[in-house]
């Protein structure tokens, strides 16, 4: 009987953690995909940049 009762103290606490890593998970997923985008803005930006920058000798920034 008193086993049971642990085991049921041990699951509760175990499904509090478990949310908690789906939450963890998600704002992961999140931040990845935040990261994803700024990296190909900053491609971009800088492919511009070497445009710029090679044309007639020009060294103009492209911002």
């Amino acid at each position: 009987m008193v086993e049971i009762m642990n085991d049921r103290r041990q699951n509760k606490k175990f499904d509090g953690m478990e949310s908690k890593l789906e939450k963890y998970d998600k704002q992961i997923i999140k931040i990845e995909n935040k990261a994803e985008k700024l990296h190909k803005k900053l491609q971009l930006l800088y492919f511009n940049y070497r445009l710029k920058k090679d044309k007639g000798g020009n060294h103009k920034r492209a911002i």
